[in-house]
């Protein structure tokens, strides 16, 4: 039931009296007391006129009660939400719903005078109809346009657009068209910690670069942590203003801003100093005895590299890296690129497991070479070209 009571006790209510109070005149609806009507419209003039406002220009009629309410409670006016639940964003920001079933669920806009209760939304236990032009014409001052760009979890990208509100609720929106770069980056920023860090498109010299960086502060002196900047997921989200946000050029996703320019923005944020600090301590790549380049793992529980076994032929020293020098852990794989043996001393694997690889490899892989002495072999990623199959002699002879 829709009451509304003033210090003369009026109430402006349903189509039956309130029972606790049958000596309060009803205002709205059948058997509506006109005369105590009247002299509230009076007194609402006579405040407009007082305070400057627009005032009353045709006669109160009963469908005026939402007008009226929403005057009595502005910042419960309410705007449904999208879907079938009778939900509502009120003005002053808070949800409200009625229970299932209620027919006033379908209004668009309504007045909750009475809503209570704890969590997340209130439930309407109370509500007039209001319609729109009646809002802005109540509450024209309160009534406006304001450019906006903000991070859309339904759409997963920013919405730039031009909205007219009242309070938090928002009336008509139009597309913010030469909605500026700085403004979309700020609201972007928001979607990529919402959406996390590791959802950008990292291209792998700057994850490796991440990856050193982690694993040298992991391990490093005081003195070395000084010098390079924590990359980790949580810095990097926290710093989205110092290092990404002067990079972006009017992105509205995460997926559309270009590895390049992530990696530039990472780049310029770690310094040259830094890079070249971390350069020389944790190498992106190891140089092969054939001239090649194999990437470092550093995302494992140790620096990794893959090669096959005929790469290292020749090489006598495991390969090193860090300060103090720290052996790589070496992935020895079969021509098919299949781990055959992993070890953090070369010398000793060409000294002692090394046979029975060879044993093993050379019956599967005959085309490869498999010396006996591979400290003395040269290292090669070529296999021997296969046997002609040779001709038949000619019929007759």
């Amino acid at each position: 039931q829709l009451h509304l009571v003033d210090r003369d006790g009026i109430v402006i209510g349903p189509l039956a009296r309130r029972a606790d109070r049958p000596d309060l005149p009803l205002i709205v609806g059948e058997g509506a007391d006109r005369a105590a009507l009247e002299a509230i419209l009076a007194e609402a003039d006579r405040l407009a006129r007082a305070a400057g406002l627009p005032h009353r220009t045709a006669p109160a009629a009963a469908d005026h009660a939402g007008g009226l309410l929403s005057l009595a409670y502005p910042d419960r006016i309410g705007l449904r939400r999208q879907g079938d639940a009778p939900r509502y964003l009120l003005a002053q920001g808070r949800g409200a719903a009625f229970d299932p079933g209620e027919t006033m669920g379908a209004l668009r806009l309504i007045v909750a005078w009475d809503a209570s209760g704890e969590g997340r939304e209130a439930r309407i236990r109370g509500a007039a109809a209001l319609d729109e032009a009646t809002l802005r014409a109540r509450h024209r001052t309160a009534v406006g346009w304001q450019r906006m760009a903000s991070w859309s979890r339904r759409e997963g990208r920013v919405m730039a657009e031009e909205r007219e509100q009242y309070g938090a609720i928002v009336l008509a929106r139009l597309r913010w068209r030469d909605a500026p770069a700085d403004a979309t980056g700020r609201a972007l920023l928001d979607g990529i910690r919402d959406q996390g860090i590791d959802r950008l498109s990292w291209p792998a010299s700057a994850a490796s670069l991440r990856a050193r960086a982690s694993w040298l502060r992991n391990g490093a002196t005081a003195e070395a942590l000084t010098a390079i900047p924590d990359l980790g997921n949580g810095s990097l989200a926290d710093t989205l203003e110092d290092w990404l946000l002067p990079f972006l050029a009017g992105e509205t996703a995460p997926s559309e801003i270009p590895a390049a320019t992530i990696e530039a923005a990472l780049r310029h944020h770690v310094g040259r100093e830094a890079l070249a600090a971390i350069d020389r301590a944790a190498p992106a790549a190891f140089a092969t005895p054939l001239g090649g380049r194999a990437s470092i793992d550093y995302g494992r529980a140790e620096p990794t590299i893959s090669l096959r076994v005929q790469e290292l032929f020749g090489l006598d020293r495991h390969p090193m890296v860090g300060s103090p020098p720290l052996p790589l852990v070496l992935e020895l794989t079969s021509p098919a690129g299949r781990p055959v043996q992993v070890t953090r001393d070369l010398p000793g694997f060409w000294r002692t497991s090394y046979a029975e690889v060879r044993k093993e490899m050379r019956a599967r892989y005959p085309r490869h070479p498999w010396p006996q002495d591979p400290l003395n072999a040269e290292p090669t990623r070529r296999a021997q070209p296969r046997a002609k199959p040779r001709a038949e002699p000619p019929a007759g002879r």
